[in-house]
């Protein structure tokens, strides 16, 4: 018997797992602050590392950051992200004409990987997603399981979140 593929997840990082968008006084969770590597701070939702633990014994977990390849080296202690994940370049997407403005990029590398012949599940959590992401979802759902999960940029990644990704995945 052919092991089932993990579920790929798309992670952003700004609106999602950094609150800095929010201003302390709209946030509707609360916040740790972590210290990054060029000295700037970051707020974040208290409990954000065992979220992403959660999702990690799932899914395959990939940036869908304009963070790029600083992500990881930034994140990865405080939040306990262990090997570095892959990132999707977002540069081409800037510019490019969609109301979701990754979307061009994302849906490149899957279609990438699907050239390489594999067409795995996809979900992706953004605080940044308009309505052609969920259109987008729907057709691709014709060929594999896609997800698009939008997040509150007041409330950063919740369990909600993350117990709503976890029940997708295990549908599949």
């Amino acid at each position: 018997m052919t092991p089932v593929p993990r579920p790929v997840l798309g992670v952003d990082v700004d609106g999602v797992l950094n609150l800095r968008e929010a201003p302390p006084y709209a946030r509707l969770v609360r916040a740790e602050t972590l210290t990054l590597p060029d000295g700037s701070t970051m707020p974040f939702p208290v409990g954000t590392p065992g979220r992403l633990a959660r999702l990690s014994a799932v899914f395959d977990t990939v940036w869908a950051t304009t963070w790029g390849a600083r992500a990881h080296p930034a994140l990865a202690a405080a939040f306990e992200l262990g090997s570095p994940w892959p990132v999707i370049d977002l540069s081409s997407a800037l510019f490019e004409d969609a109301l979701t403005w990754k979307l061009p990029a994302i849906d490149r590398w899957l279609a990438d990987l699907a050239g390489l012949g594999s067409f795995p599940a996809f979900a992706w959590v953004d605080d940044d997603l308009d309505t052609d992401a969920f259109d987008w979802a729907d057709h691709r759902s014709r060929v594999a399981p896609t997800l698009v999960v939008p997040v509150d940029p007041r409330t950063g990644l919740t369990d909600d979140h993350v117990d709503a990704l976890l029940g997708w995945a295990e549908q599949l």
